[in-house]
């Protein structure tokens, strides 16, 4: 297989997975291993209902998109406890969607948190 060097590479092309040129098999970018990782532990932190912390980035439509983990998740108004205390505060992830990689989450400060 022809490798192209990072100077080679066309402007805008991200290779997703590399083969490990002894064994021959996929591998991971750090970065798509990292992201992974935390998508498991996410659900893990789902499933015991354990708390996070993160932060809102904006106000949209129907409620406040909140970062956590290096994802972006959804606090709806109607979940949304204290609404003046949500800048970096502590969240339950209330549901997720594993095949669109959809969160959300409820505000609950004052707990203590997982990640």
């Amino acid at each position: 297989m022809n490798h192209l060097s990072k100077s080679e590479q066309p402007l805008g092309l991200m290779i997703l997975w590399t083969l490990d040129v002894a064994a021959g098999e996929p591998r991971l970018l750090p970065q798509r291993f990292r992201q992974n990782r935390a998508w498991i532990e996410l659900k893990k932190i789902w499933r015991t209902k354990k708390n996070v912390k993160g932060f809102s980035i904006k106000k949209i439509k129907g409620g406040y998109s909140v970062a956590i983990a290096g994802f972006i998740t959804f606090l709806p108004f109607k979940k949304a406890l204290h609404k003046k205390r949500i800048a970096n505060d502590r969240f339950t992830i209330d549901s997720i969607k594993p095949t669109r990689r959809d969160i959300v989450i409820i505000v609950t400060s004052g707990l203590p948190c997982q990640l």
